[in-house]
């Protein structure tokens, strides 16, 4: 189960793999509907004493079919949200975020944001076109301003190969609203049998066997982070910057219909945090120990 939360978090900039390879049937990070809920733990900090522990509770939806604009052209939307405790035990610090605790305390930023992929396709060619928008908020929702703003970009071109493979390059920039970063992209599909897939949207990747129409089992890797603005103990403007990329196996069954339940578990690899000012200064920036992930959720099947 990815969600499009995770994949959109700090390398959402990646999902211009998405639009260039929109006209695929299955997109990695982008098809499914799904309820999630995530927890990751066991990342000490390398330079100061306590760990931080992640949890995650997302929605995204998108519309069960696109919208057809003109004759080869379809817009399909997405809504997304995201609610995230950040959870840090033991780390003292100057700068208080809660003036209650300066070593132990909880911050708790959100995401809400609408997106839309615009793609072009034609059934009498193999080449494809997309473009991708994100607009919405990444926020503590105290004080909210500008700086709780964000919209990012991408676009890209697909060639199917047959029915089985399709390979996409594509760019993106985010963040436009504040420090904007470019990013290149590559998106796979290759349905390698009935049973087996596998599916990259840049950073995102899964590796799948489907044995029936019940059971799904999956190796996922995923880009996850964000980067939020908080308002910290003094009423000032911070951006929390957080960078992770999680592996895990993955099992899913069907329950009812089209719903499954799904549940992960793995590790999570490339761990850091940072602290900015609201001009980009950086305030604190530190690495983190590797750790461990567990995921749940409720997914509308797309297979």
């Amino acid at each position: 189960m990815f969600t499009c939360a995770s994949v959109t978090a700090c390398s959402v900039a990646w999902i211009a793999c998405l639009a260039s390879v929109s006209a695929r049937p299955n997109i990695v990070g982008w098809d499914d509907n799904v309820a999630y809920a995530s927890l990751a733990g066991g990342m000490h900090f390398d330079r100061t004493p306590g760990n931080l522990e992640v949890s995650d509770f997302g929605l995204h939806m998108q519309l069960p079919t696109a919208i057809s604009l003109a004759e080869n052209l379809t817009l399909q939307p997405a809504f997304d949200y995201q609610s995230t405790i950040l959870r840090f035990n033991q780390v003292p610090t100057s700068i208080p975020v809660d003036r209650n605790n300066l070593e132990t305390f909880s911050v708790y930023p959100s995401v809400l944001e609408t997106s839309a992929l615009l793609i072009v396709s034609r059934e009498d060619s193999p080449w494809m076109f997309g473009a991708w928008t994100r607009t919405g908020v990444a926020t503590d929702f105290r004080d909210m301003s500008g700086d709780d703003f964000n919209c990012d970009i991408a676009g890209g071109f697909g060639y199917r190969y047959d029915d089985k493979v399709s390979l996409g390059m594509g760019a993106a920039v985010t963040h436009l609203t504040g420090d904007a970063a470019f990013y290149p992209g590559l998106g796979l599909d290759w349905q390698i049998s009935e049973q087996f897939r596998i599916g990259v949207c840049g950073p995102t990747l899964a590796a799948t066997y489907t044995p029936d129409k019940n059971w799904q089992f999956a190796i996922r890797g995923d880009s996850t982070g964000e980067i939020w603005n908080i308002s910290d103990g003094d009423g000032k403007s911070r951006y929390i910057d957080f960078k992770s990329y999680r592996i895990g196996f993955f099992g899913s069954r069907r329950i009812w219909g089209e719903i499954l339940i799904t549940a992960g578990v793995g590790v999570t690899l490339g761990n850091e945090i940072g602290l900015n000012q609201s001009n980009g200064d950086v305030l604190i920036k530190q690495r983190l120990d590797s750790g461990l992930f567990s995921q749940v959720g409720l997914t509308i099947a797309s297979w």
